[in-house]
């Protein structure tokens, strides 16, 4: 049926004049041309063109998108809507910087058992809450609290696995923890699918976490946070449980040994000091691979969450783009464990981060725009090569620093990171006005990411430092064009 202009009630809040979908970014396709949103709240509108159109009104893929998001119920729309979409997000990764301080900490001296259950315990708490909120000024504290919470459940669960596994299976570990990370993401738009009522949908993925509290009574603390904290005698007990379950015998000739002095700093004085992260740039060579690590950190969560934030403004459907925009992370994570065994740290790194970067900037080319497809699979690939570069760049950054300021380097890199994821949502939000210039902003970056990583050394099969002066030596042999691995230096 053919009129000008079609009205519906959305729960008695907003009058919805649906004239096109295009300025929100959904439905590239549609039948219609503009869309026209008028609140009964604050009397704010978006466009005023009016053109005939024909649509299914009570679609539910239509009811579900325009009247079961936060943003319409606080009216957080056309002037506001920056403060709604963009700044939720951007408090959420500023929840998950803080987090990586705070507990980072608490993780270091508590144990990593502990900050795993109290994170969890904090996530469904906060996360449960948000489904309450009864303002926009609460969700938004509450989206902080959960992107603490959910940092620090995330850190300690892959510093606790790392530190329980032998070198030889920490690239299979790694791996098995990026592939469930990704169908959990992928889970996601089944759940917003089914659950259009935002509200029910956060109630629904939070209320199950507090059974993360049964975690402190099933597994063990790790054993090398325990032994560098100088509880050896409830390191060795660990070490013999592990044993015992793995039907090994633990020789009882082996002692454990607490050296605490081999994560300080020595002076020229002979005196120790606790590592900070000045140390990281105090020397050329460090200053040069900290400076070029923490650029790295920066612009792979940048492009990596920016892309996911715009995934709905790919396709038709914008639960099935988001779903291809996470489905692709369970290949690229086993793909990692193959490029890290085949190519190296520093290979992997440039090649999925240059390409990426190229692939942003492919769909930003104007004669591409009408083609869906082609931009859905070249924006889709390219978040497949900057989540290979996610899930190398935490192994090689670790290999890079001394042990000394290992803990501190890494510390220096995730708070550019979440700078970056910061910065991400607003970049995104120009999809909806210049998704061109949206992909400029995410390929540059990018591609000038992978050229600077062939400045960094190799890591794979070679001796780590352990002392900044070992740091400062590592990698000056080193060659710009020597991409595969090499005993050379």
């Amino acid at each position: 049926m053919w009129r000008k202009q079609n009205e519906f009630n959305c729960k008695d809040r907003f009058l919805l004049k649906v004239l096109d979908f295009r300025p929100f970014g959904f439905y590239h396709n549609s039948t219609c041309v503009h869309f026209e949103l008028v609140s009964r709240l604050g009397g704010r509108k978006c466009l005023t063109f009016h053109k005939k159109c024909e649509t299914n009104l009570d679609h539910p893929v239509f009811r579900n998108i325009f009247c079961s998001i936060y943003l319409f119920q606080w009216d957080l729309v056309c002037d506001r809507k920056l403060l709604g979409s963009a700044t939720g997000q951007s408090m959420h990764m500023f929840g998950v910087l803080v987090g990586c301080l705070v507990l980072g900490s608490l993780s270091d001296k508590k144990g990593r058992k502990f900050c795993l259950v109290f994170s969890a315990v904090l996530l469904a708490v906060t996360g449960t809450g948000m489904a309450f909120a009864p303002h926009y000024a609460v969700f938004l504290v509450l989206r902080f609290l959960v992107g603490a919470a959910s940092s620090g459940l995330g850190m300690s669960s892959y510093i606790l696995m790392m530190e329980c596994v032998g070198s030889q299976y920490r690239n299979r570990a790694l791996v098995g923890l990026c592939v469930a990370y990704a169908i959990g993401y992928s889970l996601l738009a089944l759940f917003a699918w089914a659950i259009p009522d935002w509200r029910h949908l956060q109630l629904s993925i939070s209320t199950w976490i507090i059974l993360f509290i049964l975690y402190y009574f099933v597994i063990s603390e790790s054993p090398r946070w325990l032994h560098g904290s100088g509880r050896g005698k409830e390191c060795e007990q660990l070490l013999r449980r592990i044993a015992r379950i793995n039907g090994k015998t633990y020789p009882e000739n082996v002692t454990i040994e607490i050296d605490n002095s081999i994560h300080l700093i020595t002076l020229s004085n002979g005196k120790t000091r606790e590592p900070n992260v000045v140390d990281t740039v105090r020397t050329p060579n460090l200053r040069k691979k900290s400076f070029i690590l923490n650029y790295e950190w920066f612009v792979v969560a940048y492009v990596y969450y920016g892309l996911t934030l715009n995934a709905v403004s790919l396709g038709k459907n914008p639960y099935m783009a988001f779903v291809y925009s996470t489905a692709v992370e369970v290949p690229a994570a086993l793909i990692t464990g193959f490029l890290l065994k085949i190519c190296g740290r520093r290979l992997s790194t440039v090649s999925s981060m240059f390409v990426g970067g190229v692939c942003c900037l492919v769909t930003a080319l104007p004669f591409l725009q009408h083609i869906d497809w082609l931009i859905t699979f070249l924006a889709t690939f390219g978040k497949f090569c900057i989540t290979i570069t996610f899930n190398v760049v935490y192994l090689y950054s670790a290999e890079l620093y001394p042990t000394v300021i290992r803990n501190v380097g890494l510390g220096s890199n995730s708070v550019f990171a979440r700078i970056g994821a910061i910065l991400a949502p607003y970049v995104s939000s120009l999809s909806t006005t210049s998704p061109m210039l949206c992909q400029v902003l995410f390929g540059v970056p990018a591609i000038v990411a992978g050229v600077l990583a062939l400045l960094l050394p190799e890591t794979t099969d070679k001796i780590l430092p352990e002392t900044i002066p070992e740091g400062e030596d590592f990698g000056r042999g080193q060659k710009f064009w020597q991409l595969l691995p090499r005993d050379d230096f």
